[in-house]
């Protein structure tokens, strides 16, 4: 059975770089944030090439995406357990191709957080005074994630634009839709919000210690439920060097992703 995902395109306000520069008109005005929490994930892999499969699961053998026939790979579920604040405790999930099953926990105090990674305890972090992993992390002051130990992000409107690593070198970019908010991020209030509104494309710019370099681009499209949720993602990545992308084909595969929220 195959499903055809090209008409999975939302309409896409793209948010520019150069709103940091001389462009100071008004932003458009802000949609309500998703006021739910993610306790369900179900993400299915598709790649270009034909593998056995030892596992049976109601998902499309094949999809039918720009002209190319990609074949289901792996399945991964997640579900997620919040407290009375909101904060992640537990999250257990399945692998059904690669790692098998996985679980942890999060137990918290005013000042640290610590891990039990399938029971296994972890060193504690310590939390900053918004209550956000610290780990030499820095957020702005509406809580968004802008440097890490080998990256620096640009938010622009509580929407993070572009994010750069250091080592090894690599820039991404991100467009999103201006009318939708984002999903719901079950890690926010460890490592901070993500951006709010709903992201279409990540393009990624790679720069390797031989001087070769790649561009990895990733589409994102949504299914929404009765309640305006984004109920499925289409998550299509492709990547190629700059001679692949205008010589030869990319390599390509698509995550279709499915959640379930609270009440």
């Amino acid at each position: 059975m195959r499903i055809n995902v090209n008409a999975l395109k939302p309409i896409t306000l793209l948010l520019l770089i150069s709103l940091l520069s001389c462009n100071h008109e008004a932003p458009l005005p802000k949609v309500a944030p998703i006021d739910v929490l993610i306790t369900k994930q179900t993400s299915v892999y598709y790649t270009e090439g034909k593998r056995p499969v030892s596992f049976a699961f109601p998902t499309p053998d094949s999809v039918f995406f720009q002209n190319t026939t990609l074949y289901r790979e792996r399945i991964a579920q997640v579900t997620y357990e919040y407290d009375d604040q909101k904060r992640i405790v537990n999250y257990q999930g399945t692998d059904h191709t690669y790692s098998g099953d996985f679980a942890g926990t999060y137990t918290y105090t005013a000042q640290t957080v610590t891990l039990y990674s399938n029971r296994v305890p972890m060193t504690p972090y310590g939390l900053n005074a918004q209550g956000y992993i610290d780990a030499g992390n820095t957020y702005d002051q509406n809580g968004h994630l802008i440097a890490a130990k080998s990256s620096e992000s640009i938010i622009v409107n509580d929407n993070i634009i572009q994010t750069t690593i250091t080592s090894p070198p690599a820039q991404t970019m991100y467009e999103y839709d201006l009318t939708k908010p984002n999903l719901p991020d079950p890690f926010e209030n460890l490592y901070g919000k993500p951006s709010y509104n709903l992201p279409t494309q990540e393009t990624k710019l790679s720069t390797y210690s031989d001087g070769k370099t790649d561009k990895a681009v990733t589409s994102y499209s949504y299914e929404y439920d009765e309640r305006g949720l984004p109920k499925r993602r289409t998550t299509y990545f492709e990547v190629g060097s700059p001679t692949e992308w205008t010589t030869k084909r990319t390599w390509k595969y698509i995550v279709i992703t499915d959640f379930d929220f609270s009440q």
